[in-house]
């Protein structure tokens, strides 16, 4: 089965899509990346994505707009990847969404004890005018179950990263960081994931807002600069960091809020300095905790491509073996948008792919739904 799939994360640093043909054959999963690629968003709508985050605040009819115009972003980026790769005869898209709020944990709502997530994106729209199969929604059956709704991507780490061998944990560096945690030869129910704190999104709100460059290319801004204690030890009281897995977070928590106080009262590059740093003890830190440094740590995500950061990580994980994904072939950049292809493949053929042992869900159920005939 032919299957596109398309993620844009936390950075909102564009749409990246793959077309991959998925088998099951002799009771295990299979499948080659055919083509993928990175697309930019209209930069009108990336203004207000970014705008809608950091405010939290939204009024419906921009809501319902929104909606629409991000869908057709994914479906101009969906029409162009088939014409570069040459593929036409796509049998379904994995489409994740661009998450505009997560907050899995119940709280009092209009009376009622209510957890919930939103992702921007219609499948129905999306599946209307490509004429195929849209498998959307991933997040709110597990946490209807109980379960976080992150992280999703560990069941495509179980199948196709565990070792036999050794120790393994899948990092990646998005928006957000996060680990899956896959002891050698071990079982679905032995598989322990979660997010960890920010990976890119605080680095690239000093890179924005300190340097005017989108992202800090390869560290080289936070290689030239001091960490600020007074800033890093704050950061480290953060809950989060420490608390016990399941747990998932997002810009909800690491947002601009956190360091914007500081800017102008210290170093533009001491700042940066000590956001990368911080990214990298909340990484460390819960590698340490609740997994095994020593481990075989498989990087993807932008992060993946910050040697300045990846060599810190290096300091702080000592006995761990690190290696970007892309030598064990898998693009790094292409990664996510494979796990969520992978994701509607299995929902297709009705298999359960939550793992209840990473998200917390009381039962395993195959998560999506489906639009278009």
């Amino acid at each position: 089965m032919i299957i596109c799939g398309v993620m844009t994360g936390t950075s909102l640093d564009g749409i990246d899509i793959a077309i991959c043909e998925f088998n099951f054959f002799q009771n295990k999963f299979k499948f080659e990346l055919i083509w993928h690629g990175h697309f930019c968003f209209f930069y009108e709508l990336r203004d207000l994505l970014l705008e809608i985050i950091s405010k939290k605040h939204i009024d419906l009819r921009t809501l319902s707009q929104l909606n629409i115009a991000y869908t057709n972003e994914i479906a101009i980026a969906i029409e162009d990847a088939k014409g570069k790769s040459g593929i036409s005869n796509i049998e379904a898209v994995g489409l994740h969404g661009q998450t505009l709020w997560h907050n899995p944990e119940k709280e009092a709502f209009s009376g009622q004890s209510v957890a919930s997530t939103f992702q921007l994106g219609s499948g129905a729209h999306l599946a209307t005018i490509l004429n195929t199969k849209v498998v959307y929604d991933y997040r709110t059956s597990d946490i209807s179950l109980g379960g976080q709704g992150a992280p999703l991507v560990p069941f495509f780490d179980y199948h196709f990263l565990k070792s036999m061998n050794e120790n393994v944990i899948a990092l990646n560096i998005g928006g957000i960081s996060n680990i899956t945690f896959l002891p050698k030869n071990c079982s679905a129910d032995e598989v322990i994931a979660f997010d960890c704190g920010p990976g890119n999104c605080l680095i690239d709100i000093c890179a924005q807002k300190l340097f005017g460059v989108d992202y800090d290319d390869n560290g080289h801004l936070a290689s030239q600069g001091g960490i600020i204690p007074e800033i890093f030890d704050k950061l480290t009281t953060i809950n989060f960091i420490r608390q016990k897995p399941p747990k998932s977070t997002g810009k909800e928590l690491f947002n601009i809020s956190l360091i914007e106080k500081f800017f102008g009262k210290y170093s533009k590059y001491d700042i940066i300095r000590t956001v990368t740093e911080f990214t990298v003890y909340a990484i460390a830190e819960n590698v340490i905790l609740y997994a095994d440094p020593v481990s075989k740590i498989v990087v993807s995500g932008g992060g993946a491509k910050n040697s300045f950061l990846l060599s810190s990580l290096k300091r702080q994980i000592e006995g761990s073996k690190i290696t970007i994904i892309d030598e064990i072939g898998i693009p790094s950049s292409a990664k996510e948008a494979i796990a969520f292809a992978f994701l509607a493949y299995c929902r297709l053929l009705g298999i359960a792919t939550n793992l209840p042992s990473v998200t917390g869900a009381s039962e395993a159920i195959s998560l999506g739904v489906i639009a278009g005939n």
